[in-house]
């Protein structure tokens, strides 16, 4: 604590120099003893909730990938539980330090005139920058927070945060009660405080008022059931379609514009009353009339902007799939929701173009749409054509509001620091007015606390506040439902916006405008290994932490490589050639292998999925050892040694997309890697002249307890007589057609969480069979 004595006049002469009383002198030292330590806590508790409002804001944010772990959800409910009460206790303490009094002593012996001192206390900015971190904090809690609005049977309505409002209101409650300490001696303009609870009230009034027009829209939180008495209709009649046009009638499913038509509820969901039956018996579909937007009749469109963009008709086809898809979240059958409508354009346009990547694109924009929904806010904007425009406008003022502030408080500020840079100036004066005094006072001060424990978090959120509102601003201009409502109305106003060339030009920009931003699918696969061929030592607070989340120990996630892609699709075309029959391993070994029967068909048998997959595995594993110093790798090798860790990593950490038990299957795949790292113990004791393949397969013949360890080097054995070209060839037909086998699942939540969390590709091989008419996997032997 440091003082400072201020004489603002010419002293008087020594007799007549007024001096403070030494019981001032006291008085102000014994208040600011009990208000240091008190700001010294103040500011502990204030770099806490900092560290609280970014857990709020980073889980907001990004949570959907992690909230399935307990711990990040009790770390969120935490935050969420300790935020507004230290928040209050921060404010009030500071409102408790703003104080004055005044008081008078008699002066010299034989004076008439008394000198009066002045006690007072200004913590009106650190006030003023706790308010306005508070409300910036809440606007980032409005941006990055949840709401979705659908159907009870999909079991995923998230309404307004009850949490973020009162948030609000007791901040706002805050700012207003203590207007009069904060005005007193800012110098910052006060309505920069309501300003920000401003908007924060028109973006939460805006979220919530498109949230419940979300959910009365048959569009979007109706759309399942309308979706499958669309679908029933479709059944009763002809389908639309001008077969000279294409080669194979696109489907008439429904893309945009169901809000424009009058429904009507039926026992299945809902029906378009103008849907209707011709006297020849063939129906005419919605597509004729203005609104209804149909795939077919984005397909059949001649606009110059989506001849010449062939994806984004690609891009409306995934919309109508995701409809589809949700269907199935809602509880509805394959049949019921629609899936056959696609099926044969599906079939015999997207599986025989030798493009994999496009069919890629159309399943994981499909995949993403659906992510949009569960776990963002922006879908139910679009329940009103004005809201996105209306909420870009309301994040520009946020961003102006932002730089203002950065403008008004930067400078006033530096000003602060440059100075004293203090929390809290307490003073004390002495004046004298009287016989022999004319107005001369004495001033004592201190000064305490740091300004940039205040400063700091404000400046950060700032940044945080403008990137987010940025980035919610390129959503809306970038995002594919913008791209979908576009091209929506260019087909249904095609002749109306032909004749302005400015027009065309603007929305062609809008549309093929791309940003890797808005892409929520990782396009990613994880890959971890039973054989630990070079074990590393972990550090123990690393160890701690992955037990505590539950992380993969050994886990790497890498892009899936195109070979990956075109093996999967190829061999799901393969068995669509096979008249849409999915093999079982045995009958794929069967099929593959006709004149070498018997030869490999052990190795298909096991008690489930779970350990014939590690067997493969392990035998893939190494003779991937043998291949690994020759460069380059062959195709073959590439899809067999991904997919193979791939499935591995799907036994150890997500068992519940597979067909079996998953405690067993976890259980599995932990016994035999504790018995592989037992086995490959003693590796580097072998003899040098050894090669790496040789020590691998002699040790774990030697020392491996595990029968599925066993049967893997057992296996890998035979499949190194066949030949390293035809093994290799063998292997990866078997692991491509091993994923398609195990990727039909009735595990809806498992794959929504995989959604969460930016995607599995069993996933995409769970949508894609689906489309292509496979919906469960066959038992062994069956053709289904």
């Amino acid at each position: 604590m440091t003082m400072e004595q201020h004489y603002f006049a010419p002293a008087p002469a020594p007799s007549q120099k007024v001096r403070c009383p030494v019981s001032a002198i006291l008085e102000l030292i014994q208040r600011t003893a009990v208000i240091k330590p008190h700001v010294l806590r103040v500011n502990v508790l204030t770099l806490g909730n900092a560290i609280l409002a970014g857990i709020l804001v980073g889980i907001g944010t990004y949570g959907t990938r992690y909230r399935h772990r307990a711990f990040v959800r009790a770390l969120f409910q935490g935050a969420t539980t300790l935020f507004l009460p230290i928040l209050s206790y921060v404010v009030s303490s500071a409102s408790a330090t703003v104080s004055t009094f005044r008081q008078s002593t008699p002066g010299y012996i034989g004076d008439p005139s008394e000198i009066a001192f002045n006690f007072g206390c200004d913590a009106s900015k650190h006030l003023f920058i706790d308010l306005i971190w508070a409300g910036l904090v809440n606007i980032v809690g409005i941006i990055t927070c949840t709401m979705v609005a659908a159907t009870d049977r999909e079991g995923r309505n998230i309404g307004l945060p009850m949490a973020l409002l009162v948030q609000a209101i007791w901040s706002c409650y805050l700012v207003v009660s203590l207007r009069p300490q904060i005005e007193a001696f800012l110098e910052i303009p006060y309505m920069l405080l309501p300003t920000i609870f401003a908007l924060f009230f028109a973006k939460m009034a805006l979220r919530y008022y498109a949230f419940l027009k979300a959910r009365r829209s048959v569009a979007l939180g109706h759309n399942p059931p309308l979706i499958v008495g669309y679908i029933e209709q479709l059944h009763k009649g002809s389908r639309y379609c001008i077969p000279q046009t294409v080669e194979h009638c696109p489907p008439p499913l429904v893309v945009t514009g169901e809000h424009r038509h009058d429904v009507v509820k039926v026992p299945h969901g809902f029906f378009f009353k103008r849907l209707h039956h011709n006297q020849d018996d063939s129906m005419t579909t919605m597509s004729n009339y203005s609104g209804l937007v149909t795939v077919d009749k984005i397909w059949l469109s001649d606009n110059k902007i989506l001849t010449s963009a062939p994806w984004l008709k690609d891009v409306c086809l995934s919309f109508s799939l995701f409809k589809l898809l949700r269907c199935r979240f809602a509880g509805y059958s394959v049949a019921e929701a629609g899936f056959q409508e696609a099926y044969s354009f599906f079939l015999h346009v997207l599986l025989k173009d030798k493009d994999h990547e496009r069919v890629y694109g159309v399943i994981t924009d499909e995949l993403s749409f659906l992510h949009d929904y569960y776990y963002s806010s922006i879908p139910i904007h679009y329940s009103n054509f004005w809201l996105p425009m209306l909420n870009i406008f309301v994040s520009l003022l946020t961003i102006i509001y932002c730089l203002l502030l950065a403008r008004l408080g930067i400078p006033e500020f530096i000003t602060d620091m440059e100075y004293h840079s203090a929390q809290v100036h307490c003073w004390i004066s002495c004046s004298a007015y009287g016989h022999n005094f004319n107005g001369y006072y004495d001033r004592w001060s201190v000064r305490f606390g740091n300004i940039a424990f205040d400063a700091v978090p404000v400046a950060i959120v700032v940044v945080v506040v403008v990137l987010a509102e940025a980035r919610e601003i390129a959503t809306y201009i970038c995002s594919k439902w913008t791209k979908v409502g576009l091209i929506s109305y260019v087909v249904n106003n095609h002749d109306k916006w032909q004749g302005s060339p400015s027009m065309q030009e603007w929305i062609g920009r809008v549309l093929r405008c791309r940003c890797k931003l808005m892409k929520h699918w990782d396009d990613k696969m994880n890959q971890c290994s039973v054989l630990v061929l070079h074990p590393r030592r972990s550090d123990p607070i690393v160890s701690l932490i992955s037990r505590l989340l539950h992380l993969p120990d050994r886990k790497r996630n890498v892009k899936v490589p195109r070979v990956v892609k075109a093996a999967i699709v190829d061999a799901l075309r393969s068995n669509n050639n096979n008249n849409g029959f999915l093999a079982d391993p045995a009958t794929f070994l069967r099929q593959s292998l006709e004149d070498r029967s018997g030869t490999f068909l052990w190795a298909s048998d096991g008690e489930g999925i779970a350990d014939i997959i590690l067997m493969w595995h392990i035998a893939t594993g190494i003779l991937g050892v043998r291949r690994q110093h020759q460069q380059p790798p062959s195709g073959d090798m590439i899809v067999a040694t991904h997919l193979s860790r791939y499935c591995a990593y799907l036994v150890a950490y997500v068992p519940e997309l597979l067909p079996d038990y998953d405690k067993w299957s976890k259980g599995l795949y932990m016994a035999v890697k504790k018995d592989s790292m037992r086995a490959l113990a003693g590796r580097a004791a072998r003899p040098a002249a050894e090669s790496e393949y040789d020590k691998l397969v002699s040790l774990l013949q030697e020392r491996a307890e595990n029968e599925v360890l066993r049967n893997g080097v057992k296996l890998a054995e035979k499949l190194e007589r066949e030949g390293e070209e035809a093994a290799w060839r063998l292997l990866a037909g078997f692991w491509s057609q091993m994923i398609l086998y195990i990727a039909p699942s009735e595990n809806l939540n498992g794959h929504a969480d995989a959604i969460a969390r930016g995607g599995e590709l069993i996933t995409f091989v769970w949508a894609l069979l689906m489309h292509a008419g496979i919906a469960r996997r066959p038992a062994t032997g069956e053709r289904v």
